[in-house]
């Protein structure tokens, strides 16, 4: 696969990533947000923060279902 096809076949990756196309105002008019290393600032991904809180969810639930019918058994 050529280098163009790869980069191409990223694209739904890169858009995304949160803060995608994003501009903040410096003293030189608006710049686009660009970010050099991403293991250091932690740039988030979409899909993966929704399936973050997805599995928080499930545990969150679980956790009120268990403490629920421990309080019940106390009473």
């Amino acid at each position: 696969m050529k280098e163009s096809e790869l980069i191409n076949n990223l694209e739904w990756l890169r858009q995304d990533i949160i803060g995608h196309n994003k501009l903040f105002q410096t003293p030189y008019g608006e710049k686009p947000l660009i970010y050099t290393d991403y293991a250091v600032s932690a740039r988030a991904v979409s899909f993966i923060e929704n399936y973050i809180l997805t599995i928080l969810n499930y545990f969150l639930t679980l956790d009120i279902q268990r403490l629920t019918s421990n309080n019940d058994k106390k009473n």
